[in-house]
């Protein structure tokens, strides 16, 4: 069966042409059937390639930075906290990585944003409620307080300038480097410094065991402010004049080696009431390398 066309005059010129074109010849309101035809192969066609054509969308993960207990060094717990109120701001997050999605360092001047593994929560919150929870339950201040508008005397600033997990071939890392810092409200002047720069190996590519070395991390740095400023504190309330030489680091109260672990402690005749990852490294693959979970140890 043949198609008849007509042609009509669009009546009008466009770049001094007169436009011509093909118009199909409608019978009884419908096409004719090889146009029909043609229609149907088409839909047909796309139904085939749309089915065989999957995507597979990737869930995305959300990760959280959260207080553990088990952590804790009860020897850093105040029976006579100092009589002041302390405030822990917000931290200050370098923009670079202060991003939903977990920042990944694949060498030395190259990251990449992970957008299938994200913060659940903003960094600097996260953060300083970390450090705020552990400042309180060492009970080192009379009151510990996050209000901004509430009154203090000092305030407890934590500023990160790189968090990042580390890719680099077949070595997996979890790095922080920050600076807690004590300011005194009344001329928000910075008085103690504490710098921390950490790094941890990790065995294999899991991102849930860099969110919590960073949370271990976090943890062990802020046990070692909390060490030296409780020193720093004593300074200042006997007036010693040490004081007035102005911003004092950590360095200038602890020693080297005590720096190194504060996450030793002594569990003798204690309830062990938390689960844990424990990474033994084999020469096989980390893959394939078994989980132990430890319920009770004895010493």
């Amino acid at each position: 069966m043949e198609i008849s066309y007509k042609l009509q005059d669009t009546s009008h010129k466009c770049s001094g042409g007169v436009h011509i074109c093909l118009m199909p010849i409608f019978i009884d309101g419908w096409w004719r059937k090889p146009a029909i035809k043609i229609i149907l192969t088409l839909f047909t066609v796309a139904i085939i390639i749309s089915g065989c054509s999957s995507i597979s969308i990737q869930p995305r993960k959300f990760f959280i930075l959260e207080y553990k207990h088990a952590t804790e060094n009860r020897a850093l717990v105040s029976k006579e906290p100092h009589n002041f109120t302390v405030r822990v701001v917000d931290s200050e997050v370098s923009g670079t990585f202060n991003r939903r999605q977990i920042t990944v360092r694949t060498s030395e001047n190259q990251i990449m944003y992970d957008f299938e593994n994200l913060w659940a929560d903003r960094l600097p919150n996260s953060l300083a409620n970390l450090v705020f929870q552990r400042v309180n339950r060492y009970n080192v201040f009379n009151r510990t307080i996050r209000d901004y508008q509430q009154p203090a005397k000092y305030e407890i600033v934590t500023i990160v300038n790189t968090l990042e997990y580390l890719k680099y071939a077949n070595i997996y890392g979890a790095r922080i480097d920050m600076e807690f810092q004590l300011r005194r409200t009344s001329d928000n002047l910075t008085v103690f410094l504490h710098t921390a720069d950490r790094t941890r190996q990790i065995y294999g590519d899991d991102i849930e065991m860099f969110v919590q070395s960073i949370n271990d991390l976090l943890m062990e740095e802020t046990d070692i402010f909390i060490t030296a400023l409780e020193i720093y504190i004593d300074v200042i309330e006997n007036d010693d004049e040490f004081i007035n030489r102005g911003v004092l680091s950590s360095r200038s109260f602890l020693e080297q080696e005590q720096n190194r672990n504060f996450r030793t402690e002594l569990l003798d005749g204690e309830q062990i009431n938390f689960m844990g990852r424990l990474f033994i490294p084999f020469k096989t693959d980390p893959i394939n390398e078994p989980f132990f979970y430890f319920l009770k140890i004895f010493l």
